[in-house]
């Protein structure tokens, strides 16, 4: 099977938090001279063959700059 007949099975569909995050990663992507596949591709496996994180720690720690996050809103705007 050649990849384009493939493609259907290789797809994984990622959609991210903000639009920010995206545009991060596009940028990070762009700066190593990748497309923004193959750097999430590179990421994932470097995490992968490292051992990956404590994802329940992980979530925590997500969860708290989330609470954090919204806890700055308004002050951010008030700032602007």
């Amino acid at each position: 099977m050649e990849k384009t007949e493939s493609i259907r099975e290789r797809l994984v569909d990622v959609y991210l938090d903000t639009i920010e995050k995206k545009e991060r990663w596009t940028r990070r992507a762009v700066e190593e001279g990748e497309s923004l596949s193959k750097f999430v591709q590179h990421c994932v496996e470097y995490t992968i063959e490292n051992g990956g994180p404590d994802f329940s720690e992980l979530g925590e720690r997500s969860k708290l700059i989330q609470d954090l996050d919204e806890e700055l809103k308004s002050p951010r705007k008030e700032v602007k």
